[in-house]
């Protein structure tokens, strides 16, 4: 029996592992999804954002106990409590998952081209002016204080080896962005060349309700919102049409964040089946009750907020128990080999996740967006940031998690060491998106580079032999039209990291309207390629028109005579957003762990006490996980 119970015990690990890693088989493949249906399947490791660590309550290290072994033809039992401290130690690891890099670079559209790095993020969508530079390094850390309660009873006396244990881990667990954080909250490391440049007239806002005299245009522009990268990235300051504040992902000012919450209870129904003083071999079926963070529009608040538990989801499973003495020595000394392991399912959930847009980069959910009206077409004069948008509704479910420990035990009377091995794995969660969690209610289209107004000048011959304008688009189009508030361009092929010119906006309509003579004419310029000072004289031919998306009434494209365009901006739709970025991959963790202990074993209820520590060995090498260390202390009493 003994060794039928040594071979039992390989085989059960080998198991979990096995089937751990079958939940996530395409793990590996660097593929990011671009599906449009409403659910995500796909399994790239590419950056995510949200961070999902391992709960506290899955351990089974540190939830092994002496009674769990203990068989009796009466009633028995125990309880104890483990008071335990762990933090992670691979910063790097969790900032690459959730920003892409550990390091976020900023700089402007007006940045000399070979300034700007691919990976720069456009300064422009946070408010920094268009020739700012800026970068800020990340190294976060997660700290945990746990007081994990369990109990254990047996049953023997009614149903030989019948037994009920649960398992309780209160927890306070700190999340911080930065390494380190003092008693004033530090922030984190950044860099930055901030210039007062204003916006371009034009670019984030529209100008003047009156015919724009030169002083005019030149001084009612859109002002930088911000002069630091904390304020930028707090998402609570204005500029221009951009009047609303961030909602979500708000990166605050460096602080951290922290909560007490009851992670989750788990709860196991046990058969040992075949067991006495020198083996047993058993399974158990495994519940799962959710008390520990709700996965809300409140949690999604800030970008790095603390997660308790197992993200609020019901679990069911079961797993399998045993141990065998392998070496005996007169009942004093002895060492034994223990194994636990389980698999369950996490059901679906309701929660709140943000997510990138596909195609657009990491970091893609802080672009600007124009709003649009019931239309689809017109302007509605607000800009917002993406991060209100792109936060959803979710329904999320994760199909197989498991866990697996063996621990080797040396015994010498009252004294026991012990040493072992865990293997945590899960598998890929699976998303469906919803409805925005935000108040937005419009539609929405990329704006890019591309100006929400644009000043118009006459022209005589080819050149402007003035720089006052006539007009402005805002001012002329309401006149003309009755409604429109600027220009209805939209950019879909930007990104996080740059737009594109005023001509390759969506269904471009150049705005040129021809003179009444030969000679004269009339052109709207593109404000984010022109600078037109008091003194300028310039060939109109050599002019960056601006350019509309939209019906464009009362204007003519060229000299072709007057446009009613059916063109229109290009409207996003949650089909735009990449369901894989919100969705926690899958994670393989092992770690070491090493106990010292006492026992009381003479008393008729034996208290016992254990130190313990445990240190991840390897993560996976692609997806979103973290290394932590982690150190424990034990007291209980059995009976």
């Amino acid at each position: 029996m003994k060794h039928f119970a040594k071979s039992f015990l390989s085989l059960a690990l080998l198991s979990t592992v096995a089937l751990v890693q079958a939940g996530d088989s395409c793990c590996g493949t660097s593929t990011t999804s671009t599906s449009t249906s409403s659910c995500s399947t796909s399994c790239g490791c590419t950056p995510h954002t949200m961070f999902s660590l391992r709960s506290v309550g899955d351990n089974v290290a540190r939830e092994m106990v002496p009674y769990s072994d203990q068989f009796t033809d009466c009633f028995n039992g125990g309880f104890g409590v483990s008071v335990g401290y762990q933090r992670t130690f691979d910063g790097h690891r969790i900032a690459r998952c959730i920003f892409g890099s550990e390091t976020l670079n900023f700089s402007g559209s007006k940045v000399a081209a070979a300034d700007r790095g691919a990976n720069d993020l456009l300064s422009d969508y946070f408010g920094m002016s268009s020739y700012s530079e800026a970068s800020i390094s990340f190294k976060p850390r997660i700290q945990n204080f746990i007081a994990d309660f369990n109990l254990y009873l047996g049953f023997d006396e009614w149903i030989n080896g019948l037994y009920f244990r649960v398992n309780a881990p209160l927890a306070w667990s700190k999340w911080s962005l930065e390494s380190g954080c003092s008693t004033s909250c530090s922030t984190p490391t950044t860099t930055s060349t901030f210039v007062t440049t204003p916006f371009a007239a034009g670019y984030m806002d529209q100008i003047g309700t009156d015919t724009p005299t030169t002083q005019e245009a030149l001084t009612a522009l859109a002002t930088p919102a911000v002069s630091t990268l904390a304020l930028a990235l707090d998402g609570q300051t204005s500029f221009g049409d951009k009047t609303t504040n961030w909602t979500f992902g708000r990166f605050g000012t460096g602080c951290n964040h922290s909560q007490w919450k009851l992670a989750d209870v788990d709860m196991m129904l046990g058969w040992n089946f075949w067991h006495c003083d020198d083996y047993h071999v058993g399974i158990y079926a495994k519940a799962v009750a959710p008390t520990g963070t709700k996965i809300d529009a409140k949690h999604q608040k800030h970008v790095f907020s603390p997660v308790i538990g197992n993200n609020k989801h019901w679990e069911l499973g079961g797993g399998m128990s045993a141990h065998a003495q392998l070496w005996n020595c007169e009942d004093t000394q002895s060492l034994t080999l223990y194994f636990d392991g389980n698999l369950t399912h996490m059901f679906k959930n309701h929660q709140v996740r943000s997510f990138d847009f596909t195609g657009k980069g990491a970091m893609s959910r802080y672009m600007l967006l124009k709003e649009f009206g019931a239309d689809q077409i017109t302007y509605t004069g607000h800009l917002v940031n993406a991060i209100d948008y792109a936060t959803r509704c979710a329904t999320v479910r994760v199909d197989v998690k498991g866990e697996a420990a063996l621990k080797l035990v040396y015994t010498n009377c009252n004294w026991n060491m012990g040493l072992g091995y865990d293997f945590y794995g899960i598998s890929k969660e699976k998303v469906c998106i919803g409805k925005t969690a935000s108040a937005l209610t419009g539609y929405y289209g990329f704006k890019g580079t591309a100006a929400v107004d644009a000043l118009g000048y006459t022209t005589t011959v080819a050149n402007i032999t003035t720089a006052t304008p006539l007009t402005s688009y805002v001012k002329a189009n309401f006149a003309n039209d009755g409604f429109t508030l600027g220009l209805d361009t939209t950019q879909s092929t930007a990104t996080i990291n740059s737009g594109v010119i005023c001509s390759e906006s969506d269904a471009p309509i150049k705005l040129y309207r021809a003179g009444v003579s030969p000679d004269a004419g009339f052109i709207y310029v593109c404000p984010t390629a022109e600078t037109i000072t008091s003194a300028a004289t310039k060939d109109a031919s050599t002019l960056t028109a601006a350019y509309e998306s939209a019906e464009a009434a009362g204007f003519v494209l060229s000299d072709a005579g007057l446009v009613t365009a059916t063109d229109t901006p290009v409207i996003i739709t949650s089909a735009d957003l990449d369901k894989h970025s919100g969705a926690a991959s899958s994670q393989i963790v092992s770690k070491v762990f090493g106990t010292l202990g006492y026992s009381w074993n003479d008393c008729d209820w034996k208290p016992f006490l254990d130190l313990g520590a445990e240190w991840d060995l390897t993560g996976s090498k692609h997806c979103c996980s973290a290394k932590q260390w982690g150190l424990w202390l034990k007291g209980g009493i059995s009976f």
